[in-house]
């Protein structure tokens, strides 16, 4: 479709939040489209008010409003009636969704959600768009040609060829709604040849999907000399229903007067049928992994234990030999159990499973724990562990067992990458927020390498060309659990000056949201 419309096609993405506004586009980053952001819903308004958007994404819960009103002014005004909303709600707010879709929004999602499946939405929403413009492109050039059909035959058959070739369905009919033309696509898709429906109505292909208040817009759309155009499912012949995407255009004769419709339907059947089967294999492969990891962890529970028994010679003596490699067999158990463990968990996370236990708790006090179970570990590489510890910061509420996770994630890759010197954890007080920080004196990460660094399944290579080894998936599940706390976490690196990860966690805001909980 490269060429149909003059610029790229823009997303707007409404949140109070700017790191959800950050996190949605970085979500969204790789779509050959432009982003808008507005932070409230007065100045999401505003912006619907000026600009043609694609798509957009809407906070459920703004700073001046629900985002309810939002969707239900867009679904008022005239200019951006038919824009796709997908409303971002808590996994709390079913109720909520409800309501929006009733009011008219397009979709609803569970925040934080499935970065594939957001994807995946706006990539088919900003399809349509540029379908949609591309139909109206051609309209456009229909109605002027139309325009001029008295002043040539020859141009009136150019023109009828030309719409012959088009390969999306055209019909045409007069004032009243009578067919008077279709062309080839037109039987293509509905199985009616032009002899059959031309000088009856288009009411010969209606599926009963819709009521007449669908359709008495459609015409006092059109009647008022405005394009009307909308997702809808119609009838082919044999009985069948399809779901096409149309745009109907007046064409006014030299008084002003309307004196034909033209419509142009582009058939969505086959794109729906692929995004179905694109969520369908998102969640099938979501299962596999899931499933697969729990057949492995049993049998491997089992290898576990009884290289444990065996390396403590509780079934007899071993000679150095046997021990160095049992040790290995240990070790590479150790490594598959931890992968295992990634891999549930990333599932779980994905897809919306695993359960926060937020309590106040001592951020001090977790630091001080990580850093002792990491000192054998930090002994056996020759490096030094040093905690420098903000006594001033308060108590607030995170999932204990969650945090030491990501702790241990950041820590436990800063003695990995780091072959001398140390390892430094701080906390701070700063913005409103409780900062931890880990700093390595490691060879630090390129600066094209940063954004991959919380990706899953990305290894990042070592400045010697070698892969560090692990899963890929440690950083992956801390960004999302940090997601979960409605708080961040990133990475500031210099090659060759080591690395430091920073991640922090709401005070008032957390305290708040559960007392309202």
């Amino acid at each position: 479709m490269t060429g149909v419309i003059d610029k790229k096609p823009e997303v707007l993405i409404v949140d109070g939040n700017p790191e959800n506004l950050s996190a949605v586009q970085e979500i969204l980053r790789g779509l050959d489209v432009e982003f808008a952001r507005a932070m409230s819903g007065q100045e999401a308004f505003g912006l619907v008010s000026e600009h043609d958007y694609a798509a957009a994404v809407i906070s459920a819960e703004l700073p001046d409003m629900d985002g309810l009103k939002v969707v239900e002014w867009l679904g008022k005004g005239e200019r951006n009636r038919f824009l796709p909303v997908i409303l971002v709600c808590k996994r709390d707010g079913k109720r909520k969704a409800v309501r929006a879709m009733k009011k008219g929004a397009y979709d609803f999602m569970a925040w934080p959600t499935t970065a594939e499946m957001l994807r995946g939405k706006i990539r088919f929403l900003v399809e349509l768009y540029m379908q949609r413009k591309a139909a109206e492109k051609h309209v456009l050039k229909l109605s002027e040609s139309m325009n001029k059909l008295s002043k040539s035959h020859v141009s009136l058959q150019i023109q009828t060829n030309a719409l012959e070739a088009v390969d999306d369905a055209i019909m045409i009919t007069d004032h009243r709604g009578v067919i008077v033309w279709v062309n080839a696509a037109f039987e293509r898709l509905t199985g009616y040849e032009p002899g059959e429906v031309i000088g009856s109505t288009p009411r010969i292909l209606q599926s009963g999907q819709h009521d007449a208040r669908f359709y008495s817009h459609m015409w006092q759309t059109i009647r008022s000399g405005k394009v009307w155009r909308h997702e809808m499912v119609d009838r082919r012949k044999n009985g069948s229903f399809f779901t096409m995407e149309t745009a109907i255009s007046p064409i006014c004769d030299g008084r002003g007067e309307i004196s034909h419709f033209v419509s142009v339907t582009h058939d969505l059947t086959e794109r729906k049928q692929l995004e179905k089967a694109r969520e369908e294999a998102i969640a099938a492969r979501t299962q596999f992994i899931a499933m697969a990891s729990h057949e492995v962890r049993t049998p491997l529970t089992a290898i576990k234990e009884g290289i444990r028994l065996v390396l403590t010679e509780a079934t007899g003596p071993l000679n150095d030999d046997q021990k160095e490699l049992l040790e290995i067999a240990r070790r590479n158990s150790e490594r598959l159990s931890r992968l295992i463990n990634d891999l549930l968990d990333f599932q779980k996370l994905k897809s919306g499973k695993m359960e926060f236990d937020m309590h106040q708790n001592n951020i001090n006090e977790v630091v001080l724990e990580i850093a002792e179970t990491m000192m054998p570990l930090v002994n056996e590489k020759g490096l030094h562990l040093v905690t420098d510890l903000d006594t001033t910061a308060p108590i607030v509420a995170f999932d204990k067992d969650r945090i030491q996770q990501v702790l241990t994630n950041v820590i436990s890759n800063g003695i990995k990458f780091t072959k001398e010197g140390s390892v430094t954890i701080r906390t701070s007080c700063r913005d409103n927020t409780v900062q931890v920080s880990v700093q390595d004196t490691g060879p630090g990460i390129r600066g094209e390498d940063l954004p991959k660094l919380f990706h899953e399944f990305e290894q990042l290579a070592a400045p010697n060309g070698s892969k560090m080894g692990g899963s890929g998936l440690g950083l992956a599940i801390s960004r999302q659990i940090m997601k979960k706390h409605n708080a961040k976490i990133w990475a500031e690196s210099k090659l060759g000056k080591g690395t430091v990860v920073h991640f922090v966690l709401p005070i008032r805001e957390r305290r708040r949201k559960l007392r309202e909980e």
